[in-house]
Order: structure tokens, then C-alpha cells, then sequence
């Protein structure tokens, strides 16, 4: 992943209640090279919740002991307004388990206090943006399938290469093959091919288990 300087503006929240951790966070933003169109600053959650819902911020740097809150708590107040917004947890030696905890539930990077330069500093920044990029872009393709799936005008189910298991289906698939939803799931791909057909499926499974490529291209007779 490439590191670019002065590529777009940024919008930092900085969430510190610690005014010389404030200002040394300050001192080495300014060290970064990095453009930054605002830095915006709050010392409680309670404020950092304003701050998310009135401007337009591109990352937060929180620090997880507020007046307010402190902890995990902290972590989870912010992020339930910075949903789609990265954030960076500042965190003391001693609490990096607790950091840990943070990124396992949504936060893109950590950072002790004391322990990093502006070189460091800006590359964490720059990382979780575009960390957070990939990922909202995944969820965006994820939802264009889940989209293409279920409200495709034709039956559509997927089905285990392995248990033969049908896994899920379209509402196409349910008005096609005369079964609700829940009577698909509990059923077997078998139960809707004709019996005919059982060892050359079999054989089908068997060849992409094998090999990863599906290379079988066929007719066959469905059951209603």
C-alpha cells in the first residue's frame, strides 16, 4: 500500500481531555506533512458526539480515558456516531490489550502515547483511511450482491459441494420450486434434481472439490 503525501485534505476530532497530550498530539500533526483542512477538538465523549454529527470529519483520534467515559465504553460511545468514520485509539503502554479489544470491534489502528513520531503518525493516519476505504467498499459490493441475489427475477439457490446442503435462496427459488424459505434451507440439492441425475451430481461435486473449477457444463431436470 502506497503512502501518499498532501494527496487529499483531512478533517481530524481529536478526543483528549489532557491538555499536554493535546498539545504534543498537535505539535506532531504538524510534523506529518500531511494536509489538513481541519482539526477539530473535544474533551468528552459527550463532545465528540456533537463534533461527528455537526462537521464533516475524516478520522478520530480518541483517547479512551474521558471524563465522561473511559475504556472500552469510550470506543463504543464514538464509534456508534463514527460508523463509517476510522478511528485510531491513543492508549497508554499498560492498556494495549484494551486497545487490542478496540480494533477487534471496528478500530483501524492504535497508538501508544509517547511512542510514536510524526513519521509514524502519519502513516497510521493514512493507513486507516484507506483501510476504511476497502472496507466500505466491500460492504457497498456486498450489498450490490445481496441485491443481485434476492431480487434476481430468477430462481436462484446456492448449495454445499460438500453436504449437498442448500445454503440459501432467492424468493424466485421459492415461488419456482413450490417450498418457503425455511423448508428450502432444511432440504438437500438432491431433493430438487430428479433422482436420474443423483450419480452424475455426485460426480459434478466430486470434480470441483478436486480441482476448483467448475468445467461441467449440462442439462438438467429439476423437482417441483
Amino acid at each position: 500500500m502506497a503512502i501518499q503525501e498532501n494527496a487529499a485534505l483531512i478533517s481530524v476530532l481529536i478526543v483528549e481531555d489532557n491538555p499536554g497530550d493535546l498539545f504534543l498530539l498537535e505539535e506532531t500533526l504538524r510534523l506529518t506533512k500531511l494536509s489538513f483542512e481541519h482539526v477539530y477538538k473535544a474533551t468528552s465523549a459527550a463532545e465528540a458526539i456533537v463534533a461527528l454529527n455537526k462537521y464533516p470529519i475524516s478520522l478520530v483520534l480518541l483517547d479512551l480515558s474521558l471524563p465522561d467515559s473511559s475504556g472500552f465504553n469510550s470506543y463504543i460511545q464514538v464509534h456508534e456516531y463514527a460508523d463509517t468514520i476510522p478511528i485510531i485509539v491513543l492508549t497508554g503502554l499498560a492498556d494495549t490489550e484494551l486497545a487490542l479489544e478496540t480494533m477487534a470491534k471496528g478500530a483501524q489502528d492504535y497508538m501508544v502515547k509517547g511512542e510514536y513520531d510524526g513519521r509514524l503518525l502519519a502513516k497510521s493516519i493514512q493507513y486507516s483511511i484507506e483501510r476504511n476505504r476497502i472496507r466500505l467498499s466491500l460492504l457497498e459490493s456486498n450489498e450490490s450482491y445481496r441485491n443481485l441475489f434476492f431480487n434476481n427475477p430468477l430462481p436462484i439457490f446456492i448449495w454445499d459441494m460438500n453436504t449437498l446442503a442448500i445454503l440459501e435462496c432467492n424468493e424466485m427459488a421459492q415461488e419456482e420450486y413450490g417450498y418457503t424459505y425455511e423448508e428450502l434451507l432444511q432440504m438437500s440439492v438432491t431433493d430438487i434434481r430428479s433422482e436420474k441425475d443423483n450419480d452424475k451430481l455426485l460426480a459434478f461435486a466430486k470434480e470441483f472439490r478436486e480441482t476448483a473449477i467448475l468445467k461441467r457444463s449440462d442439462v438438467w431436470k429439476h423437482r417441483k
